[in-house]
């Protein structure tokens, strides 16, 4: 199978039979679960959209696997929400994973909706890194940002006292 330019090919992990389907109206949708019975009966509706692969994602070591598959069947790999391991963010995403796994078949996201959004901020030209989806996220993010944007302006002036005195403030973007 090979893809065009207007094609994009995505890797969603943890991917619901909701999101794939969506997303492979018009894309090359490599579909993970732990489960992939959860997207039996797709491959009649959607034909080889989305190809579903059993991978559960707290498997690191078998992701690779995983993108190996996407580039044997759609040669290449355009999305893919992946991040380093670090020991720095165990706690918060153990804490993540518990509350995550007591909300199982409890979730208030719309997985056609998600992936109409995610669609539509991917064409834009200013398309960002992150996207947080849902109401909550929002909520979340805001709060957390918030406290951090708080916390440098406690200190603002502590900080800006390691400046070389009567020196302009630098302008630069980031």
């Amino acid at each position: 199978m090979t893809t065009t330019n207007e094609t994009k090919t995505w890797i969603v992990t943890g991917a619901s039979p909701g999101l794939g389907p969506a997303l492979a109206a018009g894309e090359h949708v490599i579909g993970t679960a732990r489960q992939a019975d959860r997207f039996d009966g797709l491959d009649v509706r959607y034909g080889d959209q989305p190809l579903s692969v059993e991978h559960d994602v707290r498997d690191t070591g078998g992701a690779a696997a995983v993108v190996q598959r996407a580039l044997e069947v759609f040669g290449r790999v355009d999305v893919l929400h992946t991040a380093r391991q670090s020991p720095v963010y165990d706690e918060v995403v153990g804490a993540a994973r518990a509350n995550m796994a007591e909300a199982d078949g409890v979730r208030e996201g719309d997985p056609a909706r998600a992936a109409r959004v995610i669609r539509d901020v991917l064409d834009a030209h200013d398309a960002p890194l992150r996207l947080p989806l849902g109401a909550e996220a929002v909520r979340n993010l805001t709060r957390v940002y918030r406290g951090a944007l708080d916390d440098v302006g406690k200190r603002a002036s502590v900080s800006g006292s390691a400046d070389f005195p009567g020196m302009p403030p630098a302008v630069r973007a980031f």
